[in-house]
């Protein structure tokens, strides 16, 4: 594993473990319907880390890779990537998230479309 590759992993395996365990939980005790459960706790995981991103650029720590935002997105977390870009003002100006973002969106709502017609 190159150092690219663990970084990345750095973070994208907790933000899986916690989309796992939200997930579980949403199920479990909120019920209803699992696509739009997985959609909601995968962007509850995607965006605190914009947060977390946009805080890391203002002080000068490291910087969660935006492979891992990619991954969230087309994963079923784009309302997260997208609401972390409104409300931090974070990676707006950046042509390849908001493609990366509505490629998700669109993506999802074509599973949901072949699923629940």
């Amino acid at each position: 594993v190159d150092r690219r590759q663990a970084t990345i992993l750095t973070y994208l395996a907790p933000a899986v473990v916690a989309h796992a365990v939200l997930f579980a939980v949403l199920t479990t005790f909120a019920g209803g319907n699992r696509l739009y459960l997985w959609w909601l706790s995968l962007s509850l995981v995607s965006f605190p880390l914009m947060g977390w991103d946009k805080f890391s650029a203002r002080q000068g720590l490291p910087r969660v890779p935006e492979a891992v935002f990619h991954a969230l997105s087309l994963g079923g977390g784009f309302a997260g990537t997208w609401l972390g870009m409104v409300v931090f003002r974070h990676k707006t100006t950046k042509p390849a998230f908001w493609t990366t973002v509505l490629l998700a969106l669109a993506l999802h709502l074509g599973v949901w479309y072949v699923l629940y017609r």
